[in-house]
C-alpha cells in the first residue's frame, strides 16, 4: 500500500490506532473509546474518498487496499458495539 496523498496518510494512520482504541476498551470496559475511534475513521475515510479518486487511478490497487481495510475495521467495530452493518447505502 502506497500512501502518497495527504488524506491516504491521515486514513492508514487511523486505522493504525485501532489496535490501540482496543487496548484502551479492554483497559477500563468503556465502549465509547471504539464509538470516538469509529467516528474519526469514518471522518478520515469520507475525507480520502472526497479527494482521492479510487477507481481507474494510478494508485487504484493501493487505493483499494486501504478502502478494504477500513471497510473490514469498520465492521469489526460495529460487532464489538452490537451494531449490524450496512452492506450497501
Amino acid at each position: 500500500v502506497v500512501l502518497g496523498h495527504k488524506s491516504e496518510r491521515n486514513l492508514g494512520l487511523h486505522l493504525q490506532f485501532f489496535a490501540d482504541c482496543i487496548e484502551e476498551t479492554l483497559k477500563d470496559l468503556y465502549p465509547y473509546h471504539i464509538c470516538d475511534f469509529v467516528y474519526a475513521l469514518s471522518n478520515a475515510a469520507s475525507e480520502f474518498v472526497t479527494q482521492c479518486k479510487v477507481l481507474g487511478s494510478e494508485e487504484m490497487e493501493s487505493r483499494l487496499l486501504l478502502c478494504r481495510a477500513t471497510t473490514l475495521t469498520m465492521r469489526q467495530c460495529f460487532h464489538l458495539l452490537g451494531i449490524r452493518h450496512v452492506m450497501r447505502i
